[in-house]
């Protein structure tokens, strides 16, 4: 049997020590965002593999990548392996090298913003030494841990209670592309609580795959005492009878 000669991602996971990048060289990313843009806008239709979503990860995570052969430096670039926000707008980043080539480290220049979502993207543009293309070009997910008190929609019709400075994140699935969308109802009671974030978390499909239900995500900073709910309500804000879902939860600060 002929044995296959292919560049493949074999994993993609953190290393908090970099155990990978003795004698490594660090590579700044060259292309600039808009340059970027306009060389990926066609990535989607590519045969992307996914991986597993990562949740909460520190601001400022490096992410190790694996290959099954020496990784050519000039194909390093934010629109060969590259990360887009929320907004999906191109993270500047910075690569570093392992010393045999295989491994490379991707990390933020400044760090990521709590609470917020990322996609990794790993794309064929990343050739070998040998000038071969990546096999499978690969995603991943992942979100931004933040020092909170975390609330998704298991807490509907709960009560929860809080210490005065502290921030909730609230995070409820939305239907974003049917036009839904949640309103504070009624309004968020501002004596007690200051919505520091507003954030859409997209839905965790391929780049390929339009639509699907996202997440809704709201941090929350307790800033004075008492008792008072938090309601609100899922709907498309021009419908008054399309409610889709509503979430309640009851919260005490001291």
């Amino acid at each position: 049997m002929r044995k296959l000669n292919k560049l493949i991602l074999t994993t993609l996971s953190y290393t908090a020590c970099l155990l990978f990048v003795l004698c490594s060289k660090t590579l700044a990313s060259e292309a600039t965002s808009s340059d970027a843009l306009s060389i990926i806008q066609d990535d989607p239709i590519l045969n992307w593999t996914k991986l597993p979503t990562k949740e909460d990860v520190s601001v400022n995570k490096a992410w190790s990548i694996e290959f099954t052969k020496p990784i050519s430096k000039e194909s390093l670039s934010n629109y060969s392996i590259y990360v887009k926000d929320d907004k999906y707008n191109i993270v500047d980043t910075n690569f570093q090298q392992s010393e045999d080539g295989q491994t490379i480290n991707i990390f933020p220049t400044s760090n990521y913003f709590p609470g917020h979502s990322y996609s990794l993207y790993v794309t064929n543009r990343v050739k070998s030494t040998s000038n071969q293309s990546l096999y499978n070009p690969a995603y991943m997910n992942f979100t931004i841990n933040v020092d909170a008190i975390k609330v998704d929609n298991t807490y509907n019709n709960q009560n929860i209670k809080l210490k005065k400075g502290d921030i909730l994140e609230l995070t409820l699935p939305e239907n974003y592309d049917g036009g839904y969308s949640w309103q504070f109802k009624p309004s968020l009671d501002n004596g007690m609580f200051k919505i520091i974030d507003d954030i859409f978390i997209a839905p965790d499909v391929p780049p390929n795959v339009i639509g699907g239900v996202g997440k809704r995500r709201w941090l929350i900073q307790a800033i004075g005492t008492g008792s008072t709910s938090i309601n609100l309500e899922e709907s498309r804000p021009w419908d008054s009878k399309s409610t889709l879902s509503n979430f309640n939860l009851t919260v005490t600060v001291k």
